[in-house]
């Protein structure tokens, strides 16, 4: 998928902010979702707006990819 090639790109350029990736997390496409996950926890300090979203999505999004995801990034952030 190009959006994907496309997300990376702009993450590893340093091009992709917190907020537009937080956009993502509500795109249609499952893998776009998952790796907004992965990218905004990749410090390890995600917005507390993104931990909102994270915990409705791991309620209601029915993609499994984005569960695992959710689930990989969960065992990442402290548990403050």
């Amino acid at each position: 998928d190009y959006r994907l090639r496309a997300l990376w790109t702009l993450h590893a350029i340093q091009q992709i902010s917190s907020e537009q990736l937080i956009e993502l997390l509500s795109d249609k496409a499952p893998h776009i979702r998952a790796w907004a996950v992965q990218l905004l926890c990749e410090d390890l300090n995600p917005p507390e707006v993104a931990l909102s979203k994270f915990a409705q999505m791991a309620k209601q999004d029915p993609s499994p990819v984005v569960r695992l995801y959710l689930a990989s990034a969960m065992q990442r952030i402290p548990n403050e």
